[in-house]
This record gives structure tokens, sequence and C-alpha cells, in this order.
């Protein structure tokens, strides 16, 4: 259980570093502030992602293992196709400014629904974890 609490708090304190580092971008007005955004985003998704591929694992029944893994790859893909397309026209009507801030506020968004579903999840993966199918 302490375990589990720590990675909740991980995750959570990653996606917190990326929003950080978006945040960051949508104020910047020189390089260090740019350099300063890019080491919170790198730190962020470089923790955020090998968290999320570890609980895919770990939460999944082991007959739905890859699946888990299969969707969570795809996810980066899906979310550049939607994405792309939504931030651009935030530059167009905007400006980047307002785009950073978007994707701070989204990558808040998201946190806070991933702690509200993995709080909800949780008891049912433990429960679930050893089960062939």
């Amino acid at each position: 259980m302490a375990e589990q609490k720590r990675a909740q708090s991980e995750r959570l304190e990653a996606l917190a570093t990326l929003a950080a580092g978006f945040a960051c971008l949508a104020l910047a007005s020189g390089a260090a502030e740019v350099l300063a955004a890019g080491v919170l985003c790198g730190l962020g998704h470089g923790f955020v992602f090998p968290i999320l591929s570890a609980l895919a694992v770990t939460r999944a029944r082991v007959s739905e293992r890859g699946v888990a893994i299969a969707i969570l790859t795809a996810l980066p893909d899906a979310g550049a196709l939607v994405g792309a397309p939504a931030l651009g026209w935030i530059i167009e009507a905007r400006g980047f400014a307002a785009m950073f801030a978007a994707a701070a506020a989204l990558t808040v968004a998201g946190a806070l629904v991933f702690a509200a579903w993995d709080r909800r999840a949780a008891p049912h993966a433990r429960r679930d974890r050893g089960r062939a199918g």
C-alpha cells in the first residue's frame, strides 16, 4: 500500500513537472526561461512514460498485458493526430503563449482525471492482477 501511494505521488509529480514546463514556455521571454522549460518538460516526460508503462504492465491481467502496452504506445500517435491540429489552431488564433498555456492546462486536467480514475481502479487491479483471463 505504501509503495502504491509513493508510485501515485511520483506520477502526479512527473505530470506536474511537465505542466510546469509548458507553463514556463507560455511565460518565457528569453533563452533562460526556454531552457528551464525544456529541462522541466524533459524531466516530466522522462518520468511519466516509464511510470505509465510500468502501470500498464502491473495493472493489466496477464492475458491483457500485450494489449495494454499496445494501447499505451499508440496513445502518443493518437495525441499527435488530434493535438497537432488543435494546438495549431490555438497558435493561429491566439499565439504560442496561449498554446503552451493550453497544453499546461490539459496536462493538469489529465492528471486530475487520471488520479480520480486511478483511485477507483487500483483496488480492482490488485484483485485481478494474477488472473489469467
